[in-house]
């Protein structure tokens, strides 16, 4: 993200992810930055946002669900999760013209969720590692799921993560 009107380039070690390459938070370059916020502008007018009114309903609609569900049944639902999960649903309708389901895994602890918050949760590190951690991300990417998953599951879930959003 650049303050508008910034001539300041920012430092491509720091801002190089495997994972959100070339998305708008890794651009380093403000012209290029600006050329994709000029884009991405229409989706984000008031227009815009009020067409996303079906899309919250129908969603929150679920949510009610899965509350009442939980109450007749007797079982606990975490509610953070049950947010993120509402939340995951309306932006990926809203990005991808199609829902990934968060709201309708049984535990409401999508995979694909659990990766994108793994991978938040390491970007501190990767800060610092920043060559390595895209190298094992690569390498990630290039072994099967499983094996993936035996040695760091991070990597697997952040693998996952990123299947999900490549598949739709």
């Amino acid at each position: 993200m650049f303050k508008i009107g910034t001539q300041y380039i920012k430092a491509e070690e720091y801002y190089n992810h495997a994972i959100i390459v070339k998305s708008l938070l890794c651009l380093t370059d403000p012209k290029e930055a600006r050329q994709r916020r000029e884009a991405m502008g229409s989706y984000f007018s008031k227009a815009s946002i009020r067409r996303l009114e079906p899309i919250l309903l129908e969603n929150i609609d679920k949510l009610v669900g899965r509350f009442e569900d939980s109450r007749d049944s007797g079982k606990s639902i975490n509610a953070s999760y049950a947010y993120r999960c509402l939340t995951a649903d309306v932006i990926t309708t809203y990005s991808y013209d199609k829902s990934f389901g968060a709201l309708e895994t049984p535990d409401l602890r999508p995979q694909f969720l659990i990766g994108f918050e793994e991978a938040v949760k390491s970007s501190v590190i990767q800060q610092f590692f920043v060559g390595t951690i895209n190298a094992l991300i690569k390498l990630a990417n290039k072994l099967p799921r499983s094996v993936t998953k035996m040695l760091n599951t991070t990597l697997y879930y952040t693998a996952v993560f990123e299947d999900v959003s490549l598949a739709i």
